[in-house]
């Protein structure tokens, strides 16, 4: 119970939803104005499915990590327990702006995927060659983890291998692929992610 109702009351106390002069707190306004744009940008975003699907299997946090990309772009900055309130707010404004599949869209289109790649399209061009297709599997996969720990996951093959195959299990576990399709997935093999140019 108390668990439940401590964030709830370190909102109220440190972000108060209007000013003093009766307008919405400016920070609060900030941070919509942030998730908004994210919604606005899910809605023409085309991303594949098994990418979508995959993204949250791999990381189950990844609303998290979504809100702290937010609050990266969001301004000015803050720290300490103010960093927390946001961290808070910002992952209730997600939630309550977007479904589950419109969340993991957004984070396919902001996360961080290594070699100066932001978003899954920047990663399609920056870490694949000319060859691989935006839709190949064993890449998607591989996308899919790569947020997680982009520097370690870009030459670490074991361990790359050991999270696509864990997240292959998840989307099987979840329903979201039958065991043949799970099966087939995990036997494509590793992704080259330092055959393409990198971004930027």
């Amino acid at each position: 119970m108390i668990r439940s109702v401590l964030p709830l009351f370190l909102l109220m106390l440190l972000f108060p939803a209007r000013a003093t002069d009766g307008q919405e707190n400016p920070r609060l306004r900030a941070l919509r104005d942030e998730v908004e744009k994210l919604a606005m940008e899910v809605q023409s975003a085309q991303v594949p499915p098994l990418l979508i699907a995959a993204l949250p299997a791999a990381e189950k946090e990844f609303v998290s990590a979504l809100g702290t990309i937010l609050l990266s772009d969001a301004r000015p900055a803050t720290r300490g327990i103010k960093r927390v309130s946001d961290q808070i707010v910002v992952g209730t404004l997600l939630r309550s702006a977007m479904t589950p599949e419109e969340l993991a869209t957004g984070y396919a289109l902001r996360a961080y995927y290594g070699r100066g790649c932001v978003g899954w399209e920047e990663a399609a061009r920056g870490l694949s060659d000319p060859e691989t297709r935006r839709n190949d599997e064993a890449f998607l996969l591989t996308l899919a983890v790569l947020p997680i720990a982009p520097s370690r996951l870009m030459t670490d093959d074991a361990r790359r291998k050991t999270l696509v195959l864990r997240t292959v299990q998840t989307l099987e576990k979840n329903g979201e692929i039958t065991s043949e399709t799970a099966r087939g997935l995990a036997q494509l093999p590793l992704h080259d992610l330092l055959s393409g140019n990198g971004c930027k």
